[in-house]
């Protein structure tokens, strides 16, 4: 079932709007939970939520009051502080799922694309390698009434037992141990991380400059030996290098590429016209 039809054809539902998913897959109104639109229950993981069973959060969660009524742990642990069972490396089926209890039930599904989805209900506490952490974490001071465990905030709480291993596994990301997991980097959060560049985040490292032929060309260097018989380079930087020049040029270096597969360290003879090519198109600027 679309967000979309879920909460009155309107994925921007305000606050009076939503209605909390109650552990039984119903909601508080009363209202049973969705299944898709072919009427069977969507093939799901322990812990993981249909499109009915989502919380959003109230718009009052994250300003430090746990507002009765409204918010619990399991709806804003930023203000009301994680729930007791959250945090036993046990998914409780009744009161836990990969939304309120990541640390237990492992993260949802959509969590880790780059894109903190509040449609999806993420936000720092449910989703920190799209999010990132809340804004209370870093002060270095460990919280769990503002949500806060080894799990969501470890520069604040210390690293879970696990944590520090070398392994990735079990629930541990990018958010929760860097050291195993490596950094996390979070495309939206107007700050050019790690692993973000201009080609896939554009948003926190600004747009990318439009590379004329020679420019590509020296970028490719640096990917290993395209003039060697037989070429040996990484794809996935040839492919970043190419990504960067203007469609003409694309076309044009794609042709240089693949007549230098062939000629080997006879490129720059065999290859000429295509390399004379190239190096008359030009890109508009940016």
């Amino acid at each position: 079932m679309a967000l979309a039809a879920l909460f009155g054809c309107d994925s921007t539902a305000t606050e009076a709007d939503v209605a909390i998913a109650s552990a039984d897959g119903g909601t508080a109104d009363g209202t049973a939970a969705m299944s898709d639109a072919t009427g069977s229950e969507p093939i799901r993981r322990e812990g993981e939520l249909t499109d009915a069973e989502i919380v959003l959060r109230p718009a009052t969660c994250g300003n430090g009051v746990c507002d009765p009524g409204r918010e619990d742990c399991r709806i804003c642990p930023q203000d009301c502080g994680i729930c007791k069972s959250c945090g036993d490396d046990v998914c409780d089926a009744k009161s836990e799922t990969c939304q309120t209890c990541p640390q237990d039930c492992g993260a949802c599904l959509w969590c880790g694309n780059g894109i903190c989805d509040r449609n999806l209900g993420e936000d720092c506490s449910s989703c920190g390698p799209d999010c990132g952490h809340c804004a209370t974490c870093g002060d270095r001071v460990c919280e769990p009434n503002r949500g806060e465990s080894c799990f969501t905030c470890p520069d604040d709480c210390g690293d879970c037992p696990a944590c520090g291993d070398g392994r990735c596994k079990g629930n541990e990301d990018c958010s929760s141990c860097s050291k195993d997991c490596g950094s996390c980097a979070v495309c939206g959060n107007a700050k050019c991380e790690p692993y973000e560049t201009c080609i896939n985040c554009e948003d926190d490292c600004g747009p990318c400059p439009s590379l004329g032929c020679a420019e590509m060309w020296a970028c490719t260097q640096k990917c290993g030996d395209v003039t060697g018989n037989p070429p040996h380079f990484k794809a996935s930087c040839l492919a970043a290098c190419v990504a960067l020049g203007c469609a003409d040029v694309e076309l044009l270096y794609d042709n240089i590429i693949r007549c230098a597969e062939s000629a080997g360290n006879e490129t720059a003879t065999l290859c000429a016209n295509q390399i004379a090519a190239c190096n008359a198109a030009m890109c508009p600027s940016r």
